[in-house]
């Protein structure tokens, strides 16, 4: 299903829904439809694209016709010469600016508590999907909000990988080309190592020198409990 809708706020007094409900339906669009977003701020605009991956694209109206732009990688010579956005057409790959999104919430508790509640609401269920749907024998989950979020549910063993602050600080930089003011606003977001040692069955620190190294303690772990498991 192919999604439209509008955002703004507030939307009560919007026909839009049921125009393009109409018009998809006059045009034989029978794999579309639209549906109102009315955002508490336009902050929350990314959050809604993280949760909705089958939204395509919204119109915009007040108060966030202007508001929204810094949140856009393109903009057209026509939007740009009058300062506002009325359509808003997403990425063909459904791509989402991760580093934007998390400028917006690691440094505000609020908003990473409004994501997080969005994909918490969702994620656990088809990630049960997936999983019942699968004929493998070991189903690994990597997730770093996996107790958070309620995943520690389906899993039989829950595996910390833990390192000092600093060092995943240097990690992150050099895995994912990101500047470290955001690699420090991602780490201070995250739980602190006793948290993970009190809600984890098992823990593995990553203080190799290498990733070939880490990836062969990694490895003799996994062999260890899976041994444990059909002990």
């Amino acid at each position: 299903m192919r999604k439209f809708g509008l955002i703004g706020r507030p939307l009560a007094h919007s026909a839009s829904a049921r125009y393009f409900g109409e018009k998809f339906a006059r045009e034989h669009l029978h794999d579309c439809s639209y549906a109102l977003y009315e955002l508490e701020s336009i902050d929350r605009f990314p959050a809604l694209l993280a949760a909705e991956p089958d939204l395509c694209g919204v119109n915009v109206t007040i108060p966030y016709k202007q508001a929204v732009l810094p949140l856009l990688e393109r903009i057209s010579p026509e939007s740009a010469a009058i300062g506002a956005v009325n359509c808003i057409r997403r990425a063909a790959d459904g791509g989402l600016d991760r580093q934007k999104l998390g400028n917006l919430v690691f440094g505000d508790p609020a908003a990473l508590e409004t994501l997080n509640g969005i994909i918490y609401a969702r994620l656990p269920r088809e990630l049960r999907r997936r999983m019942d749907a699968s004929d493998a024998a070991v189903v690994g989950i990597d997730a770093i909000n996996l107790i958070e979020s309620g995943l520690d549910g389906l899993c039989r063993r829950t595996v910390a990988v833990i390192a000092p602050a600093e060092t995943r600080v240097a990690r992150i930089m050099a895995r994912d080309g990101i500047p470290e003011a955001y690699a420090r606003l991602r780490v201070r977001a995250q739980k602190d190592e006793a948290f993970y040692r009190a809600h984890c069955t098992d823990v593995l620190v990553n203080d190799c020198g290498s990733a070939a190294a880490f990836t062969e303690k990694a490895r003799r772990a996994l062999e260890t409990i899976l041994k444990e498991e059909r002990a």
